[in-house]
């Protein structure tokens, strides 16, 4: 039986220590309210502290998310967005429409009966009552 490995999460490649260091000191921070909180201490401090390193924190993972997506398009000349366009077209699945259809108790079993019931849905057939 496969068992799932305990690897580590990939990191995005903007990533640097820095946030990995703030963001441990946010984990951090937050873990640390438990035992304050079920002695009935005040939390005051470590809640201000949790939300000025948060708030860092953020600010730091935008300023360099958006650093290194600025360096991308700088990169990008008309040849390189196509190319990589066209690689992770390549890859992508095409999206076709389910063949299958739910009517009531059964489904359909083809694209050919999957047309012939949404027709039917959305025109139905004429009938006396619908022709004055």
């Amino acid at each position: 039986m496969h068992v799932k490995s305990r690897g580590t999460k990939p990191k995005a490649s903007w990533w640097t220590e820095e946030l990995e260091t703030l963001k441990r000191e946010v984990v951090g921070l937050h873990h640390q309210l438990h035992a304050p909180k079920r002695q009935g201490m005040p939390l005051e401090h470590i809640l201000e502290t949790r939300k000025q390193k948060k708030e860092l924190y953020a600010n730091k993972m935008r300023e360099e998310s958006t650093r290194h997506f600025r360096e991308f398009c700088e990169l990008q000349t008309k040849e390189n967005v196509w190319s990589l366009m066209n690689r992770l077209l390549k890859n992508a699945t095409p999206r076709h429409p389910p063949v299958t259809l739910n009517r009531g108790s059964t489904y359909t079993t083809d694209s050919q009966e999957t047309a012939k019931a949404l027709l039917h849905h959305f025109y139905p057939d004429d009938s006396p009552d619908t022709l004055t």
